[in-house]
This record gives structure tokens, sequence and C-alpha cells, in this order.
């Protein structure tokens, strides 16, 4: 069964966690605060209405929550590495894209997460793994009935940003 996820702003009524619901214990290597709030910027994915990832305003590093047993910590990684590449299309510009260079303190190269970010469209870079800047694909000048706004394209992988 495909997990059905959503991103919300940390302070969106339909967030429960911060407010209605206690945050999710913090996975952290030492003893800092959690960081998590309900504040401006501030987003929060859910997957199955369970809190999987707290994402911080123009901050590389994320919080990630995900089950401990298989096959359920697959699938849950699986819906929020999409729902992550979701994001990252919805953010394109022609200066941004998405990055992310930390996953529960520790380099997102060495977390469970990184190969369903891969597989998403994630790539390696120096700085982490980031979503290249994608552009909207050219649209047929013969009717403006047919066009999909939200087709993207990628951009070429040697292209640099």
């Amino acid at each position: 069964e495909k997990a059905e996820a959503f991103h919300l702003a940390s302070t969106d009524p339909a967030n429960p966690y911060g407010s209605l619901l206690p945050w999710t214990k913090a996975v952290a290597t030492d003893s800092t605060a959690h960081g998590m709030a309900r504040t401006a910027g501030a987003s929060v994915v859910l997957v199955d209405g369970e809190l999987a990832a707290f994402l911080r305003r123009k901050n590389s590093a994320i919080r990630v929550f995900l089950p401990e047993d298989e096959p359920e910590r697959s699938r849950v990684a699986t819906a929020l590495s999409h729902k992550l590449a979701e994001v990252a299309a919805r953010r394109r510009s022609r200066r941004t894209g998405l990055l992310i260079s930390s996953i529960n303190d520790q380099p997102v190269t060495s977390h469970f997460l990184a190969r369903f970010l891969e597989d998403a469209g994630f790539s390696p870079s120096a700085a982490g793994f980031q979503m290249r800047r994608v552009f909207s694909a050219p649209q047929p000048a013969e009717s403006d009935e047919d066009s999909d706004d939200d087709e993207v394209a990628e951009e070429p992988q040697n292209a640099r940003g």
C-alpha cells in the first residue's frame, strides 16, 4: 500500500505537532534542543498522518523520523523522499534548488534516507544532496488549452548552477 505524504507549513492548523500533539522526540547526536517549532517559514512532511520530517526556514539541515521496522521504514522513506522532490520542484527558480546537507545531525550521505533521495532525483554534491535547478518545459504555441503548467524538465547533469 502506498503511503500518503503531505507537506505543510509548521503553522498550518492541519499540522497537529507543536499544538495538539508534542513534537516527536528528535534524533540527535548530542543533548541540544530539537529546534522544532511552529514558526513562519518552517515546514513539516506528514506521512500517513505521522511526522516524517521537519524543515527549517533557509536551513539545509533537516530532522527525519522514520519507523524502526521494515517494510514500513522503507515505505515511509520512499513517500518522504518523493514529497521532498515535489517541494524542490515547487521552489524551483533560476538561482536555487533544494539542498539537504544533513539529516538528524549527520551527513546526508550516511543517512538511511540517502538512497531514497537519489531515487527521487536528488544528486550528491560537495554540500550535500541537491535537487538540481528545474525549468518549465517549452509549451506548444498551437493551443493554450493543451498546455500543462506543471510539467518540468530537469537541468542536464553536466550543467553548472
